[in-house]
C-alpha cells in the first residue's frame, strides 16, 4: 500500500464536482419519492465523444453560447482582450457546434439581429436547418434598435436526419416538432432559457409552465401534427433542454423530473414565495439524461461553478450515451481560471446525449468502443 504522502492530489474543483454529483443524486431521489414517482433508470456515464447515432437514434445537445454583447460587460475583464471579442468567440462557437456531432442542437443567447450572419448561413452550409431566434415585441418594433440586439433561443437540426414540421416561440423558450426521416417519428424539442435573476423563482416556474402547456396542446391544435392527436400525450417523444438558471433543488428541475409542483414546494432561491396556488402537473414522463452524473456546466468569474444546464428526455426515448462537457484536465483549469478563455468561447459547457426510439437505457458495457475514447 503506498504511503499517504505519495497519493495523488485531487484538484479542489474536481473534488467539489464529485461531491456535488453525489448531492445531486440524493436530491433527485428525494424529490422523486416525494412526488410518488419511481426512481429514474440509471444513465450511462458521460463519454468525451458521442458515438455516431444509428439509424433509429439521434444525438441532441444544448449550449448557452454567451451573448455577443459580453465583450462590453464589466464581467468580461477577466478574459484576455483578444479572446473576449465576438469575432473570436464566434469562430470558436462555429467550430464547436459543428464538431459536437449533434443532429439537434439547442442554443441559448443567439442574437436576433445577426443570427443569419453569425450562424444561420454557416450552419446551413454544414447541412443544418434552423429555427431562428425571435421576439414578438422586437418583431413589432416595440424594442426599437434594442430588438436586434436581443439574444434568444434557437434550434439547429441536421437536414439529412430531420424535417421541421412546426415551431412556436414563447418569451423564454422555443418549441419545435421534428420528423425523423428514417423512422417517421416526430420528436418535440423544447429549448428553454429561464429567467436569470436568482430571486425570480416565480418567473422561472411560469416560463416553464407556459412552454409545457403549449407542448401539451400542440398535437390537437396544430394541423401539421394531426397524426399525433390520437396518441396518448404521455407517449410523445419529447426533449426538454437548455439553461434553467437554477439547480436540481429548484422548481424547474423538480417540475420536469417529477412531473408535478405543489403549493408547498419551497424554492431555495425564494423559499417564502408560493409558486403555484394549486398543484400543477404535466403528463410528459421525463428524466434527466445524465442521472447521477452531474458536472458543473456554468463556470463564470461572477458566480460559483454549478450545474444549471440540462437535457431531459421522455421515457419513450432510450438514453444510449451522454457527453462529458469537457475532460478532467480542462475542467480543473476552467474551475481555476473560469471561462470563456482562449479555448472555450462561453461561460457554459455544452451537454448532450444519444437517444433512440424505444428500448432500454444502455450502460457503458453496451456502448461502441469508439464512444469511450
Amino acid at each position: 500500500m503506498p504511503a499517504l504522502a505519495s497519493l495523488p492530489t485531487v484538484p479542489a474543483g474536481v473534488a467539489a464536482a464529485v461531491l456535488g454529483s453525489l448531492a445531486c443524486a440524493f436530491a433527485r431521489a428525494r424529490l422523486r419519492r416525494r412526488a410518488g414517482r419511481p426512481p429514474a433508470a440509471p444513465s450511462p456515464p458521460p463519454v468525451l465523444r458521442l458515438p455516431e447515432a444509428h439509424e433509429m437514434a439521434f444525438n441532441v445537445g444544448s449550449l448557452n453560447m454567451l451573448t455577443p454583447s459580453f465583450e462590453q460587460s464589466r464581467f468580461s475583464e477577466y478574459v484576455p482582450a483578444p479572446c473576449r471579442t465576438w469575432e473570436y468567440r464566434r469562430g470558436l462557437l462555429r467550430q464547436m457546434l459543428c464538431g459536437l456531432g449533434m443532429d439537434v442542437i439547442a442554443v441559448q443567447e443567439a442574437r436576433i439581429g445577426s443570427f443569419e450572419e453569425d450562424f444561420g448561413g454557416y450552419m446551413g452550409g454544414q447541412g443544418y436547418g434552423s429555427v431562428a431566434p425571435y421576439d414578438k415585441a422586437a418583431a413589432k418594433g416595440k424594442q426599437g434598435r434594442r430588438g436586434d440586439g436581443l439574444a434568444k433561443t434557437a434550434v439547429f437540426y441536421r437536414r439529412a436526419v430531420f424535417d421541421l414540421v412546426w415551431a412556436k416561440h414563447r418569451s423564454r423558450a422555443v418549441l419545435c416538432a421534428l420528423r425523423h426521416r428514417r423512422s417517421r417519428e416526430v420528436v418535440f424539442v423544447v429549448n428553454v432559457h429561464l429567467e436569470g435573476h436568482p430571486r425570480k423563482a416565480l418567473e422561472r416556474f411560469r416560463q416553464l409552465r407556459s412552454a409545457l402547456e403549449c407542448l401539451r396542446t400542440a398535437p390537437t391544435t396544430v394541423p401539421a401534427l394531426a397524426d399525433l392527436s390520437r396518441r396518448p400525450v404521455e407517449d410523445l417523444h419529447v426533449i426538454v433542454c437548455g439553461d434553467l438558471n437554477s439547480s436540481q433543488h429548484c422548481a424547474p428541475y423538480q417540475l420536469l423530473d417529477t412531473g408535478a409542483l405543489d403549493p408547498e414546494f419551497a424554492d431555495p432561491f425564494n423559499p417564502g414565495q408560493v409558486l403555484t396556488a394549486a398543484p400543477f402537473t404535466h403528463p410528459f414522463r421525463l428524466r434527466d439524461v445524465y442521472g447521477a452524473h452531474c458536472v458543473p456546466t456554468y463556470v463564470a468569474r461572477n458566480a460559483a461553478p454549478r450545474t444549471i444546464d440540462f437535457v431531459f428526455a421522455s421515457a419513450s426515448l432510450a438514453v444510449q450515451a451522454t457527453m462529458a462537457p469537457v475532460d478532467g484536465a480542462r475542467l480543473a483549469e476552467a474551475l481555476k481560471t473560469k471561462i470563456p478563455n482562449a479555448w472555450h468561447p462561453s461561460d457554459h459547457f455544452p451537454i448532450g446525449a444519444t437517444v433512440a426510439f424505444g428500448g432500454p437505457t444502455r450502460g457503458p458495457a453496451d456502448l461502441p468502443e469508439a464512444a469511450l475514447a
